[in-house]
């Protein structure tokens, strides 16, 4: 404050300057402040990887249950044809 002071600035002005600007270094995240966050949103990252991995495991069982169950039915209609072809 005094080297506001020394500048020119009345004391209640100095007061005010000095006054905002500690309220606003307040609110300013520290580096501790961001290496938390980071590591909340690596962990959340992660589980949602962890999320999306099982989801397509199940889609992957899920495609070849259909994929078989098409290619047995594809099978049979063949058979039937030919049959009532052939015979």
């Amino acid at each position: 404050m005094k080297n506001l002071v020394g500048a020119g600035f009345e004391e209640p002005q100095a007061e005010a300057v000095v006054g905002t600007v500690i309220a606003a270094r307040a609110g300013l995240a520290t580096k501790a402040d961001l290496d938390v966050l980071r590591t909340e949103w690596r962990a959340d990252l992660n589980l949602m990887r962890a999320e999306v991995r099982a989801d397509m495991r199940e889609l992957k069982l899920e495609l070849i249950k259909w994929l078989g169950g098409t290619t047995i039915a594809m099978g049979g209609i063949a058979v039937a044809a030919l049959s009532l072809i052939l015979g």
